[in-house]
């Protein structure tokens, strides 16, 4: 009886742990969330999803705009200030940076809890914007002051640390423009005219 009562709890306790294993894989398992972003004036960012991962630090300072997608493990500092406009595409481990302590590290050592966040004082801040229907690549890293135009494509993998002009196409560490994504859309606008007028709404508007 002592026996059975024993692998009856066994057996009991892996039911349970099976459970919970599989409770904790559903609970962490990164997923969409759609039409939930509030941007600071409290309106939502209509059909804008975004991956339960990406990490916004300083919300309040962070703009999204309608029709964006953002993936999985995406980082958002908001400190100085991010604003992605219409239909822009942000894929996974994209990193957006918008302020650094790179000088005022070495310049205050052991006193950094007196560094004020001036820019007298090593601390570089400068506000990151992303232009209508643009999009950035897996793991490119952005950094502060940058603007991006609309219609841009950067590579995956790049390190954005210089403005790029509507429609560019840059890619690398530091990133490069190598090309116009007008060019790359042409041959499919030529011949549909639905893409035309698509093309055309967010393009002149």
């Amino acid at each position: 009886m002592d026996i059975e009562r024993i692998e009856k709890g066994q057996n009991m306790k892996k039911i349970i742990l099976k459970i919970r294993a599989i409770f904790f894989q559903w609970l962490h398992k990164p997923r969409m969330l759609n039409n939930i972003y509030v941007n600071p004036n409290g309106e939502i960012a209509n059909n804008t999803r975004f991956s339960s991962t990406v990490n916004f630090a300083n919300k309040q300072k962070i703009i999204l705009g309608d029709n964006i997608y953002i993936g999985h493990n995406v980082v958002f500092d908001g400190t100085g200030c991010i604003v992605i406009k219409e239909g822009c595409q942000i894929a996974s481990g994209v990193s957006i940076l918008t302020h650094s302590s790179h000088l005022s590290i070495r310049l205050f050592g052991a006193h950094y809890s007196e560094c004020n966040g001036k820019e007298e004082n090593g601390y570089l801040v400068g506000t990151v914007q992303i232009g209508k229907y643009t999009f950035i690549g897996t793991n490119t890293i952005i950094l502060p002051g940058v603007e991006i135009g609309k219609g841009c494509i950067v590579g995956a993998n790049s390190l954005v640390n210089i403005n790029l002009p509507d429609y560019a196409v840059a890619y690398g560490t530091p990133a490069k423009i190598i090309g116009d994504s007008r060019k790359l859309d042409k041959e499919y606008l030529e011949n549909n005219e639905l893409f035309q007028k698509y093309y055309n709404e967010w393009d002149n508007g």
